[in-house]
């Protein structure tokens, strides 16, 4: 266990608190519906929260996470046949098997520099042709975080 573990555990107990099911994942669902996608990747898929919702239209999905703390929670969910759960980054996706590829959520702002690149070309790699990537990014011009300590942006939550 590195000395990262224990908050690594906690973030994971928490996320789906504070990163809820809501528009977001549904701008992917619709999409993938559009695109008629039946092999998707989900990478950075967290704690499959997105994730099962797509198997359980059914689909095959794989969702890729370099976090063991999100993936176990991921496991733990009710699901569908048709996913696989992989601990790794994108050098861990298969060659022209996927239609559709997300990076939902924060994943995107955990990919820098060169690493970022290195993605983008293990994902196309992994698309069939005609394949689609959706992924969402934080705009830092719109700087939302001068607002999150306004109260309409606080919650509860079960570590306070």
């Amino acid at each position: 266990m590195t000395d990262s573990q224990p908050y690594e555990d906690l973030l994971a107990r928490i996320y789906d608190e504070d990163n809820p099911d809501g528009p977001d994942h549904d701008f992917y669902r619709e999409l993938a519906d559009e695109e008629s996608a039946k092999n998707l990747l989900d990478l950075g898929c967290g704690t499959g929260i997105l994730t099962v919702t797509f198997a359980q239209q059914g689909r095959s999905i794989v969702g890729i996470d370099p976090s063991e703390s999100m993936l176990n929670i991921a496991r733990e969910r009710p699901q569908e046949s048709g996913i696989e759960w992989r601990i790794g980054t994108s050098q861990n996706i298969e060659t022209n098997r996927f239609d559709f590829a997300i990076l939902s959520g924060n994943a995107v702002m955990h990919i820098l520099g060169e690493d970022w690149h290195n993605a983008l070309a293990d994902i196309a790699r992994g698309l069939k042709k005609g394949g689609t990537l959706a992924f969402e990014t934080r705009n830092p011009e719109a700087k939302a975080w001068e607002s999150w300590g306004h109260e309409k942006y606080q919650r509860q939550t079960s570590v306070g």
